[in-house]
């Protein structure tokens, strides 16, 4: 089995991806970014970040440099690790992040899912 940058690593998945997200991934590895995606495959920037927050908690490994930058991901991950259970309006407003909510909520994701991983 080839090994993909959006592979589980360490564990086995508890569920299987839909399909709509497992095409999602592929343009994501293939270099698009995900307002790209969004229109590759006819959904909504909002949308394809709700997919995406899935496949993180479902353990897959994505790259965070493919969405924002390094000290985006520290701002919002500062606020979460005091926070964790702040809603995308707070995060945005109390952490100086400039990020669309789309992006918010992927960094929220890869925030969360590191600060519960410890």
């Amino acid at each position: 089995m080839k090994l993909l940058k959006f592979t589980v690593i360490g564990f086995q998945k508890k569920k299987s991806l839909p399909e709509h997200i497992d095409k999602l991934l592929a343009l994501l590895q293939a270099g698009n970014n995900y307002e790209n995606a969004s229109e590759c495959i006819g959904a909504q920037p909002a949308m394809v970040a709700a997919e995406i927050q899935t496949a993180i908690e479902e353990g897959y490994q994505i790259e965070k440099e493919l969405f924002f930058s390094s000290f985006e991901f520290k701002r919002v991950k500062s606020f979460i690790t005091a926070n964790p259970n702040a809603p995308l309006r707070l995060i945005r407003e109390k952490s100086g992040s400039k990020l669309d909510y789309p992006l918010l909520r992927i960094a929220a994701s890869f925030a969360r899912k590191e600060l519960f991983e410890l």
